[in-house]
């Protein structure tokens, strides 16, 4: 899964993506982790940033997504680490509905860290 770029089902930009598409063995959690970081960057993302960094269609949008989910998982070398990513994706998984949860799920599942429920 090193070079899949795997992201929330509704994003920013609009395009629908499933998000649990085949993830499953050691490691996966990781990826998840990275994808993750990824679409909160680009989540945050306005029109003419988007365009700046080439991200106007969708092409350009899985380019720029890919390639900060490949930075992301390089630097995730940890569990601290990915303690800390996940941490701080918190807000943006509790804002994906249904998906967080399922998120949640899939994170503990595999072993990462139990979250707790949106307030």
């Amino acid at each position: 899964m090193a070079d899949t770029v795997v992201l929330p089902p509704v994003t920013v930009a609009g395009y629908e993506l499933n998000f649990f598409c085949g993830l499953a063995g050691e490691g996966a959690a990781r990826d998840v982790v990275a994808t993750l970081q990824a679409w909160c960057r680009l989540h945050r993302l306005r029109g003419a940033e988007l365009a700046k960094l080439g991200a106007m269609d969708e092409d350009g949008w899985y380019d720029l997504a890919r390639q900060w989910m490949l930075e992301a998982r390089r630097k995730l070398t940890s569990w601290n680490a990915c303690a800390q990513a996940i941490a701080a994706a918190q807000a943006p998984i509790d804002m994906m509905g249904a998906a967080g949860g399922q998120l949640r799920h899939f994170l503990a599942t595999y072993g990462w860290l139990q979250f707790t429920p949106a307030k």
